[in-house]
Parts: C-alpha cells; structure tokens; sequence
C-alpha cells in the first residue's frame, strides 16, 4: 500500500483549517445512551423528567415528551407527528426541537434512548435524548444516529453520525417555540466560523427534500441575551466520513431503462414490451407476442403497501445478479433482492435508482384489497412457455379508483416481459407512475425515454467506469491512515494518479481528450491541488493517506478523484473516477 502524509498533501494544497472550539461543556457525542425508551413506529415516550430546569425557547420545562419520528415536544404532546418534516407545522405547533424529524422506525433499529446528568465538576446539569441506527420507514438504504443534548445553561447541542442517510421522506432539523412563531429558515452546512445569530427569534430550521448534507455535523444553539440563539458548527466535534459524488468513466449507458407518467398520462394499455438481454449487460425493448397468462390461480393476499416474498422455479439473471425469489410489491413493483420494506405507495425516479433492483411493471399506488372477488394479485407458473407471471387482475389504485391488469412474465434465460391490459393511473389519486428495471442502489440516471415512441430500444452497454471508494471500515479519522481504493481499473493499466484539491468541481473533460469524463476535483486552479502516483498492480489499488493525530485537522475538508493510464478508452488513454469528500474527523 502507498502511504501519503496528509501533513505533506495539505502543505502541497496550502491547506488550513481553523476548527472552532468546542463550546459547550458537553461531550461531542455522548457514549452512556442511557434507558432505551421502547419506541414503537410513530410512538411518543411521554413525561421524561430533566432533573433541571431548562429554559427552553417558549419558556422553562423540567420534562419532555420523546417521539420515535426525531424530535421532542418541550412539553407534553402526544402527537407523534407522522410522516415527515413540515416547516409550517413545525412553527405552529407548540415548542419542539427536531434532530431530525422524519418518519423514523425504531423497531427496526436501535432505538431510542434518554439519559441525565447533574451537574458536577463545573460542568451544567444535561439531559440526552439519542436515537440510534434507526431507519427510515420504508427505507433499506441505512440508518439515522443522531443526539439532542440539552443543558442546564439553555444551551442546545444536535449532532449526527457520519452514517446519517435520508431516503424519500421530507425531514427538518432545528428548534422552535412554535404556536405562530416567526419562520426563520437556515443553511445549516453554511454556517463556518462565524455563528448564525436569530436576535429576537428563537425559531431557526432547516427542511431537507433529498438534500440533506450534514452527516457527521454537529450544531450548537446558545442564547444570545435577546431571547434568540447564536449558532455555531462545533467544528472540532466533526465526525470522520467520506462521501462519493458523481461518476466515473469510460461512460457506460445506464443497464436502467425507465419511463415516468404524469397523472393520468399512461398510454401501454394493451400493449406489451419483451426484454431481451443484450449481451452487454443491459436490455433491448421490443414489442411483445401479445400472449397474456389466464390461467393465474395462486393469489398472494397483497393487502394495501404490502411485500411478499414467492419463490421461482428457476434461476433468474440479470444485470444486477441473480435470484430464485423475488419480493413482490403490491404497489406495482417486484424486487429481484429481498427487500421487505420495500412498499412505497409514492414513485419518484431519485427512489427508482436509489432504492434495491427491481422491475416495475407499474409501480404507483395499487390497492388490492379493493379488487372485486377473483381480483387482486398473483404469482403462478406458466407450464406453456416455462415462464412464470405476477399478475395484477382488477385491482384498483388507493383508495378504490377504476380496475387495472398487468401482467409481468419472467424467463428463465433472463428476458422478462410486460404485458397490460386495461390501466389507467388516475389523476384523482396522484397518479404518478414508473415503468421499467433499474439496478439500483445509486444507478446512473440514463433519463426517461418514451416506451412506446422508442420501441426498440437498447437499454446498456459493458463498459464499467473507474470508481473510487473509501476501503471498508476505513474513515479519514486523526491519528490513522485513511485507505482510499480506486476500482474497475482495466487490465494492462501501469499507472494511477491521486488528486487532492480543496474545491470540488464538475468540469467537462472532452476538450483534454477525455470525452464523456467529467473533472470533479479543481485541477486548474494552481496552489490549490496535489497530483501523487500509485502503482496499479490489478482490478483494485489501494492509496493510504496517514493523518496526523492532531485535533486542528478535524472540520477540514479535502477532495478526491483518481485516473488512471489506461489506453483504448479516450483519445488521451486516461480515463478518470467518481470524486470523493473526505471530511476529517475524530
């Protein structure tokens, strides 16, 4: 492995940082967690007494209710608040302080958890409320750990893990004396050196839509004297992370194919779609034989958001592995991973390419319970052709709109085929709906096409981009050696590049002879940016990066991108990774 100082990289980069103090007299994350409160889903642990006074934004309380969704009620309140972060409902209802609200799972993590402190030593009286590696619901991305530290003092600490995620929900942190407060949104993540000040205003909040950034950031409220806060990062409390961005090249065409309708827009009605593998790791769509399965028996009992697993009587392939079950989705979709949580009722294409593999005949808002007799959904075997069917006969869309069938058939040398009858996804109900296969978990968006306008299409090509990757269980944290590894890299390649500049970019690299490369880090910019070499020995190479042990490197911000020589792929011969951010921490 190559080890590089990052003292030496940052002297090349002109590096420095300034992490601020630690303000309060807090911990940065508190370790002793306390009781595990039992959270259910959508539940609130009431009359959770501080053993202190706290002078809260609306006033003083000496006990809080904990909801399972992310926040504390100053108070009592015994709205759980379900199912995502609302900003005006945040500013008037009562006095509430949001680490995170969002529609959290507690069963389906760690929990939630309260603990108090007095005061000793100098140190203020503090009450901890933590929820920890609890996901979001219908969500198998990852997980949220986050604190709320309150002191004694009126001092509001919240800090985040570095393994915080936000999937599809809408989620807001911050505090609010609420009933008819002032709205006053912020920008967390622009909050660097100088503190936010909210005078008179002890209301400020950020809402988060997809995008959230403040994973391993930690925020500190302190009253200013005029009955608002001063808001600080405490810089020096950042945790360690590193966070991919964009992509790599040689391009590849996305192994995803979709199309996304509007309400009411559907237009496949009676028609059907074969997908054939191509040979190159994608598909080519062409219109269907016309044969449409009858002979479906096997009802599954798909309720309203449901997920059952069926097993294949054969082995299916494609291009994101392989699977000999798959779950299906009553909401129109059909995982080729188990995934059990996996029921969302509301498509959108960032979920489409972020969430697991999965084919979706239709996915929208289906509601088999409202199916008349001999409706609903079902998966059986089709001994004609040895093709097996997961059949949506009569069902209507939420809450009992019109009667739909489709069909999904799939072989076993990996085509699979969509069939549909009558189906209209009505506008009464959203009516939003996605058609199509996606890898998943982070898939290039190749952008919608127009199924029937495009027929036929090819839908991916083999070509496998250069990535770049934190090494597993590796974090740029102060006093170890950060492990970056550069992947996918081409036989014959002898050489590999590392660069580290201060300022992430997106700069187009066609005309450096690197057409459909894209230049993430700032390599232009001089003083501002390091080149080093690392040798390139197979498919994977790793580059050690060692960080000093000194806490004035915490909070600071480097980023990444490798390239590598490797020769029939540009007219340069290099091509280059996605872009890395490491954020150093402890």
């Amino acid at each position: 492995m190559l080890s590089r100082s990052l003292t030496a990289a940052a002297a090349a980069l002109s590096l420095t940082t300034a992490a601020a103090a630690q303000i309060a007299n807090a911990p940065c994350f508190e370790q002793n967690f306390g009781a595990n409160l039992g959270a259910g889903d959508d539940t609130i642990a009431p009359n959770n007494a501080l053993g202190f006074t706290f002078p809260g934004p609306a006033g003083p309380v000496t006990a809080i209710d904990i909801s399972s969704n992310g926040f504390i009620w100053l108070g009592s309140d015994s709205n759980s608040r379900c199912c995502a972060g609302n900003a005006n409902q945040f500013i008037t209802d009562p006095a509430s302080i949001a680490a995170m609200w969002e529609d959290l799972y507690p069963p389906g993590g760690g929990g939630v958890f309260f603990n108090t402190f007095p005061s000793t030593g100098g140190a203020p009286a503090r009450a901890v409320i933590t929820w920890s590696a609890d996901p979001e619901y219908a969500s198998s991305i990852g997980t949220v750990t986050m604190q709320v530290q309150l002191l004694s003092t009126g001092e509001i600490v919240i800090a985040h893990d570095a393994t915080c995620v936000l999937d599809w929900h809408t989620a807001l942190i911050g505090v609010t004396q609420g009933i008819g407060a002032t709205a006053n949104p912020i920008t967390f993540s622009s909050i660097v050196g100088a503190p936010i000040n909210t005078g008179t205003n002890p209301t400020a909040y950020q809402e988060f839509t997809g995008n959230y950034d403040l994973a391993g950031r930690s925020y500190e409220f302190i009253p200013n004297g005029q009955g608002g806060y001063l808001i600080f990062e405490r810089a020096a409390c950042r945790f360690a992370a590193f966070t991919r961005y964009g992509t790599g090249c040689p391009a590849r065409r996305s192994m995803t194919f979709y199309e996304a309708f509007a309400s009411g827009a559907f237009d496949l009605s009676n028609t059907n779609i074969l997908c054939v593998p191509n040979g190159q790791g994608g598909y080519v769509g062409i219109p269907g034989p016309g044969t449409f399965f009858n002979g479906f028996a096997n009802n599954i009992g798909a309720g309203d958001d449901t997920v059952t697993t069926v097993a294949l009587p054969f082995s299916f392939s494609h291009p994101g592995g392989s699977t000999s079950s798959l779950d299906v989705c009553s909401n129109g979709r059909v995982w080729l991973v188990p995934n059990s949580s996996g029921a969302s009722y509301s498509p959108t294409v960032f979920d489409f390419l972020n969430d697991p593999t999965c084919i979706a005949p239709l996915w929208a808002d289906w509601y088999p319970p409202g199916a008349p007799a001999g409706g609903g959904v079902f998966a059986d075997p089709d001994p004609s052709n040895n093709s097996f069917c997961i059949t949506w006969s009569n069902v209507p869309m939420y809450p009992g709109v019109g009667l739909n069938t489709m069909q999904l058939a799939l072989f076993s040398d990996g085509t699979f085929e969509f069939r549909y009858q009558s189906v209209v996804n009505n506008a009464s109900t959203g009516g939003d709906a996605i058609v199509g296969y996606t890898t998943g978990n982070g898939a290039t968006d190749p952008g919608g096409i127009d199924i029937s306008a495009a027929l036929p299409f090819d839908s991916g090509s083999s070509a496998t981009p250069l990535t770049l990757d934190a090494a597993a269980g590796s974090l740029p944290r102060i006093g170890t050696t950060f492990t970056m590894n550069t992947g996918a890299i081409p036989s014959g390649t002898p050489l590999g590049f590392m660069l580290l500049s201060l300022f992430q970019t997106s700069t187009d690299l066609t005309p450096f002879g690197m057409p459909g490369c894209t230049g993430w880090v700032d390599f232009l910019t001089p003083g501002a940016h390091a080149v080093l070499a690392f040798p390139t020995p197979g498919v994977t190479a790793p580059f050690g990066v060692h960080i000093p042990n000194s806490q004035s490197l915490v909070g600071a911000s480097v980023f990444a991108q490798s390239a590598t020589l490797s020769g029939g792929f540009t007219p340069l011969g290099v091509i280059a990774s996605n872009g890395g951010a490491i954020a150093v921490g402890r």
